[in-house]
């Protein structure tokens, strides 16, 4: 039945393997140089908080693929082809590791745009939604699977929504804006193209298991490394005071009144 273990089936082959391998030890290096990063930018609180997120994504995803290619939470699930039906193996923690790594990510691009927690946890949301819709149609057949993969499509909508418009406006005229809005596009492509990836393997079956590993390792790394990547290299950029739009919000309080709030310039640099 799908979801069981794949016992008895082909092993992966060795490219899968050295995929699986590869991606690991690239991981570990990138996540040992946030470490590294982080614990050289003393001096910048701000900084170093993108470092942190960055070294723990980048460090989840290297122990994630460490175990994968031991064989930890492979399945088996049934898929029809032209030919007939065929059994696959999946990894169920490739995508527990794409939901939670995936986050963090987010979570370090709304803290890039000093966004405030109810729409960074609406973000997170809808990722987890979205990677487990993608998950929950390796559970089932035909039609239905198709229907979880438009699920996930419909979410690709808010989750875009969210990082270019909602939060996107914050950045308005601010140095962080070009920076910003390369991962949030960057981000957003890269989340259709797991939904293609997903289509090509498992609803029309044009990927075979090597090429989806592939696909999804190339994938992860696209998401995960080269956008903590981006947020490093922004270097003095993330150290800019307050954002225009901050500042606006701070020009609706000019205090002191009776009744009145005093601003507070370093209420978001304290409050990070």
């Amino acid at each position: 039945p799908p979801g069981s273990p794949a016992v008895g089936l082909p092993e992966l082959t060795g490219t899968s393997h050295a995929v699986l391998w590869g991606a690991c030890v690239l991981f570990a290096g990138q996540s040992a140089l946030h470490w590294f990063m982080a614990a050289c930018r003393t001096s910048s609180a701000r900084a170093q908080q993108h470092e942190l997120l960055s070294g723990a994504a980048t460090g989840l995803c290297a122990l994630s693929y460490q175990a994968m290619a031991s064989g930890v939470s492979r399945m088996v699930y049934e898929v029809t082809a032209f030919d007939g039906q065929h059994q696959r193996i999946c990894f169920s923690l490739l995508y527990a590791e794409r939901a939670v790594a995936g986050a963090l990510v987010f979570v370090n691009i709304a803290a890039l745009a000093r966004e405030r927690r109810p729409p960074m946890a609406a973000l997170v949301a809808v990722w987890f939604a979205e990677t487990a819709a993608l998950f929950f149609g390796n559970f089932v057949e035909g039609w239905s699977r198709f229907r979880f993969l438009i699920a996930a499509g419909v979410l690709l909508v808010p989750q875009a929504g969210m990082l270019l418009a909602a939060m996107g406006r914050r950045l308005h005229l601010s140095q962080l804006h070009a920076v910003y809005r390369f991962l949030s596009t960057w981000c957003s492509f890269c989340s259709a193209c797991y939904c293609l990836v997903y289509f090509s393997s498992e609803v029309v079956v044009l990927f075979n298991t090597e090429t989806e590993i592939i696909a999804y390792a190339l994938l992860d790394g696209c998401v995960i490394g080269i956008s903590s990547l981006v947020v490093t290299c922004a270097g003095p950029e993330v150290q800019v005071g307050l954002l225009p739009a901050q500042e606006a919000e701070l020009s609706l309080y000019p205090g002191p009144h009776r009744h009145g709030f005093y601003p507070n310039p370093d209420y978001y640099d304290d409050n990070l």
